[in-house]
Order: structure tokens, then C-alpha cells, then sequence
């Protein structure tokens, strides 16, 4: 279940918060995570759309919203590796995403 803190969530996009031990389970399969504290409905469609986009996006990526970050913030996490964003950065996500996909300890795509 997606509200199990000890398993990893689905890979997609969610529009609800989701457990930081869920994610970092997700972390540990070699998943890459999109966090964000976006109000602009524009923003987070960019966002959404930048992840779709995302080679294997349904195999090894999580997006979701988390009220943590400062607003307006864009975090992308991978197994040891943290970039922020102001805003919608679709070149700088796709360049994480490239060099940190399924580099967890762990090789588990979703």
C-alpha cells in the first residue's frame, strides 16, 4: 500500500505528500525523486510534463509535493545526491536524472 512507511511507493507522479521512509526505500531501488513546493498550477504542470519525459520515468522515477522545501523550490534526490531548483529547471532535471539513474545500492525498478 502507498501508506505503508516501510515499502517503497509506486514510480509516478502524485499530487499528495508522501512518507520520507517510503522515499527513501524508493532511493535505495536506484529511484530518482522529484520533490517540490510548487502553487502555481503552471508550474506544476511544467514539472509534470518535464518528468513525463524523463526516459523509463514509469520504471525509476517518483514526483511529488512536499511541503519541507521553501516555496517555490524544486529538489531532485537520487542515492547520495541532492540538486535544488528555483522553479521548473527541465535541463537541469534531465542532466541529474541521466547521471544518477539506478545508482542505488540496490538495482529494483518499480
Amino acid at each position: 500500500s502507498q501508506r505503508d512507511p516501510d515499502a517503497p511507493v509506486a514510480c509516478g507522479i502524485y499530487d499528495e505528500e508522501l512518507f520520507d521512509e517510503q522515499v527513501v526505500h524508493n532511493l535505495e531501488h536506484g529511484h530518482v525523486i522529484i520533490s517540490h513546493n510548487l502553487t502555481n498550477p503552471e508550474q506544476i504542470d511544467e514539472l509534470e510534463a518535464a518528468a513525463k519525459n524523463l526516459p523509463r520515468d514509469e520504471q525509476w522515477l517518483v514526483v511529488r509535493p512536499y511541503s519541507a522545501l521553501e516555496e517555490g523550490i524544486v529538489a531532485i534526490t537520487a542515492w547520495g545526491w541532492l540538486q535544488r531548483f528555483e522553479g521548473v529547471d527541465t535541463e537541469g532535471l534531465d542532466e541529474f536524472y541521466e547521471a544518477h539513474l539506478s545508482n542505488g545500492p540496490e538495482f529494483i525498478p518499480c
